[in-house]
């Protein structure tokens, strides 16, 4: 063999010996990025949607427990007399508004915006307006101009105040967070809930059964609810809502529903048998409001809403919970005062009628 084949060969192998050291040295540093990114995917609270999270619930569980004021806090204290001195804390207003789309029918059915004013302006039109067929050069008729309505919803304060012993505040085994996080949730939404339903927008928000321009619908026999009752409000209601359309009363009311049938026998109600689906009065879905009124042979309540509800009511949260800790006014007891603003009022009165008994 030649030399200068010889050379060539060596050449050859040392080429190739070369780029398997530079492809082993690739495959370590991608092994290296790799495993050094798992072990940064199963750290907890690592991702940047719920790492500032994190660090609030720390800090805002130790400003519970101890009352201080942490760097991560620290830019959402307030020392405003008008907001009472205490944490604004954005995530935990969050998930309270979380936890009370759970529980509250009109905040299932509804629509909800969040807003970081004291009051939201709306303008609707009043949807009579003419339209039609037309040849595509021919004259176009003249056309009536829909009116505009204007609505104002102005937030609400709620506040709330639970109690703590400092025993329970300093075990370690209670999540102080949580804890804080299910009572203020019960109470606003044991408030706001009947708001919804009943309130006259005097400092709280304007409920369903308030808004005078929402037809009423009487009995057909007083005091007595037939099949024929709930049907005339079904077809009272305009078909542009009734697609969207669900019932909200009293669980007592229901349970004398669920006893009515049709004329062939059937019951009219309809049971639901899993989570996705919803109970039903005529292929409507039925939802339960402890807050709705009772029958009662005594007074002449609204029992039963019909309406599309995401059309014809508003809920309007402030994106904001005040919280202030209070260890002085009441030893060896802890209480926190907690403050949520809320607004909410009927938008769109066709959309929505009521039963009358």
């Amino acid at each position: 063999m030649s030399n200068q084949i010889q050379e060539h060969i060596a050449k050859q192998i040392s080429s190739i010996s070369n780029e398997w050291d530079n492809f082993r040295s690739e495959y370590k540093e991608l092994k290296n990025q790799v495993s050094s990114m798992n072990i940064a995917l199963n750290r907890p609270h690592v991702t940047s949607d719920n790492a500032g999270s994190y660090a609030e619930k720390s800090a805002f569980a130790d400003y519970l427990r101890k009352g201080e004021v942490k760097f991560e806090c620290s830019k959402q204290f307030s020392s405003d007399e008008n907001e009472g001195g205490g944490l604004i804390m954005p995530h935990f207003s969050q998930e309270i508004v979380s936890q009370l789309s759970l529980t509250s029918p009109l905040r299932k059915l509804a629509s909800v915006i969040t807003t970081s004013s004291n009051k939201v302006d709306f303008v609707f039109e009043d949807g009579k307006f003419e339209s039609g067929w037309v040849a595509e050069t021919a004259e176009r008729d003249k056309v009536g101009t829909p009116k505009l309505q204007h609505k104002q919803i102005e937030v609400h304060e709620v506040y709330a105040q639970p109690t703590a012993t400092q025993r329970l505040i300093d075990d370690s085994s209670i999540d102080i967070y949580n804890w804080m996080l299910e009572r203020l949730a019960d109470q606003f939404g044991r408030n706001e809930g009947y708001a919804f339903i009943n309130g006259d927008g005097d400092k709280k928000p304007q409920g369903i059964l308030k808004e005078d321009k929402v037809e009423k619908i009487a009995l057909l026999k007083e005091k007595e609810i037939h099949v024929e009752d709930i049907l005339n409000m079904i077809n009272r209601l305009d078909e542009y809502y009734l697609g969207n359309a669900s019932f909200i009363m009293n669980r007592a009311t229901l349970s004398y529903i669920q006893t009515l049938k049709d004329e062939t026998g059937r019951f009219i109600w309809q049971p639901s048998y899993n989570d996705t689906s919803p109970q039903t009065l005529f292929g409507i879905p039925v939802y339960c409001s402890a807050d709705m009124p009772i029958m009662s042979k005594d007074a002449k309540n609204k029992v039963i809403a019909l309406g599309d509800f995401r059309k014809g009511y508003k809920i309007v949260d402030r994106a904001s919970v005040n919280v202030m800790r209070d260890p002085y006014t009441s030893k060896p007891f802890v209480k926190f005062y907690a403050t949520k603003r809320v607004g909410g009022a009927v938008i769109d009165p066709r959309a929505i009628n009521v039963l009358e008994f």
